[in-house]
């Protein structure tokens, strides 16, 4: 269950900066539900699948897709598909519209643009009150990260989107979100905390790497043996168990493993998931910082590793309940958008039906 992630209001900014959509390139579809749900439970549809779904109906002039009381308007979706289009052209100026393109087009950011309504509509019916302090911070946070890639307004503009539209939306993902903060007491923390302990990452570590011929991803100018590169990685291990030195300067020298760069720091990762089981299960027997395990094989060579850092579970709490929050708001949109998809209609003028 615990994969770590950003605030949920911040992973919803970040999913709005999503690569343009083309022709050929679908939306995002609905969040998923919670990956400690039932497993016999009904798997979310992709995107593809709910857009089959959907049929087409003769609707009123105007309306691309329609679901009970929500209404997505063709005025909405044509700023949309005409940023979207642009940027396809920006990457091949001789590009245009196949045959049933456009219709595609439409239907996705028809769908895309139905689940926003969805949020909004959620936060209605829950009378959910927006925390305008934290949406402030939020918000602040989103023209920050912009700045560094073209700017607010160009990203609006990239998007076929107004400053209003993006609002929007991310006041209503802030709004459920801060309601379902609210919602998860410690006790609940606390269980996930105990239940998933193999899943958080307490222990981070260094290592420099010998690879060998034949080893997973080893360099083609890599022609020492297996035996030679444990050799190597056992004279390393010894000398720096009697002797000691700058293990970071070392990494950056002589590692062959992708952590070289960074001097061999592999970061805090979880006993299980996190990377090869050979080098987890190594750090997670170590028992104080500065130890070194004994030379460690894995499929991409021999290791030497440093235990770097030692964090208690409660340190988390934050990080769990963020996750909680985030499969919680998984869960109740998943459920919300299925309701509504059971009474979409596509508007079959509009998306070309008849053409």
């Amino acid at each position: 269950m615990i994969g770590f992630r950003l605030p949920l209001a911040l992973i919803a900014a970040l999913a709005l900066d999503a690569a343009p959509l083309t022709a050929e390139e679908p939306v995002a579809p609905p969040p998923a539900p919670p990956a400690n749900s039932d497993p016999a439970a009904k798997k979310p549809q992709s995107l593809e699948e709910i857009i089959a779904g959907i049929p087409a109906a003769d609707l009123d002039e105007g309306v691309l897709l329609e679901a009970g009381a929500i209404k997505v308007y063709l005025s909405a979706v044509e700023p949309v598909e005409k940023a979207y289009s642009a940027a396809r052209k920006r990457r091949d100026t001789k590009w245009e519209f196949g045959p049933g393109e456009r219709s595609s087009m439409r239907r996705q950011i028809g769908v895309k643009l139905l689940a926003d309504k969805v949020r909004e509509a959620y936060v209605a019916e829950h009378k959910l009150v927006l925390p305008e302090k934290k949406y402030a911070e939020v918000f602040a946070k989103f023209k920050e990260a912009k700045a560094k890639h073209g700017g607010y307004e160009q990203f609006l503009t990239d998007n076929g989107m107004s400053d209003d539209d993006l609002q929007r939306a991310l006041k209503a993902t802030v709004a459920i979100e801060s309601a379902l903060t609210a919602a998860i007491g410690d006790d609940e923390v606390t269980a996930a905390l105990q239940a998933h302990g193999d899943e958080l990452p307490l222990r981070r570590a260094s290592d420099i790497m010998f690879a060998f011929k034949g080893a997973d991803g080893a360099p083609q100018q890599v022609q020492r043996s297996q035996d030679e590169a444990r050799k190597l990685a056992g004279e390393l291990l010894k000398k720096l168990r009697e002797s000691g030195g700058d293990f970071e300067k070392m990494a950056r020298e002589t590692s062959e493993s992708p952590s070289a760069d960074r001097g061999g720091d592999l970061g805090f990762v979880p006993k299980k998931g996190g990377m090869v089981d050979s080098i987890t299960d190594a750090m997670y027997k170590l028992e104080k910082v500065g130890d070194y395990a004994g030379v460690v094989e894995s499929p991409f060579g021999f290791h030497v590793i440093k235990l770097t850092g030692i964090r208690p579970a409660a340190e988390l709490k934050g990080d769990v309940k963020d996750q909680l929050v985030s499969e919680k708001f998984g869960a109740e949109l998943q459920k919300m958008m299925d309701q509504t998809v059971a009474k979409a209609r596509f508007n079959e003028k509009a998306v070309g039906s008849k053409q």
